[in-house]
């Protein structure tokens, strides 16, 4: 599965960003390897409104299954449930622990 990992950097061990809509940063990865890929957030500076929104849209355009988050927006939500992505809070410390919590099952899935 590819997931998104809203971060403060631009790899696995940047720390968590809370913030979906708003995070400068994404990290893409498979669950079952170490690769990853960084994006931009296009939306992250420049959206008064709809941040989220925008965002969410954004990690459906990189093909993902899932996104990692501090926490999302219900309008959020409601884009990547439209778009068949799993949303999923963790409070780790950084993108790596949060991908770990994941593949061991200890992340719940946000509705």
């Amino acid at each position: 599965m590819r997931v998104a990992i809203s971060t403060t950097g631009l790899d696995l061990d940047a720390a968590l960003d809370p913030r979906f809509g708003r995070t400068r940063h994404l990290v893409v990865c498979a669950t079952d390897t170490e690769t990853s890929s960084h994006h931009e957030n296009p939306t992250a500076v420049n959206a008064e409104h709809g941040a989220g929104i925008r965002t969410a849209e954004f990690v459906a355009s990189l093909g993902v299954q899932a996104v990692i988050s501090g926490a999302v927006g219900p309008k959020a939500m409601q884009v990547l449930r439209a778009a068949g992505i799993k949303a999923y809070a963790s409070s780790a410390t950084t993108a790596r622990a949060a991908l770990a919590e994941l593949r061991s099952g200890r992340l719940t899935e946000v509705s």
